[in-house]
């Protein structure tokens, strides 16, 4: 059984979230306009959590990056 500290010792910033609409944005070097239309329009993976968009960095990467 591996402690939860030694599996912490393994999370990088792929395990991240951006949160907030500004995150997203400046991540992809676009508008916060732009977010909500990527998401709506071109699947960008992101979704609603309390309010305000987050999405995974290592997701969000890869849909950016077209894997």
């Amino acid at each position: 059984m591996k402690s939860e500290g030694h599996n912490r010792a393994h999370v990088g910033s792929q395990d991240r979230y951006l949160k907030g609409t500004r995150e997203i944005a400046d991540f992809l070097d676009v508008s916060e306009r732009t977010v909500y239309r990527l998401r709506d329009k071109h699947g960008l993976p992101v979704r609603k959590v309390g309010g305000r968009l987050e999405g995974k960095v290592s997701k969000v990467r890869d849909w950016r990056d077209g894997k």
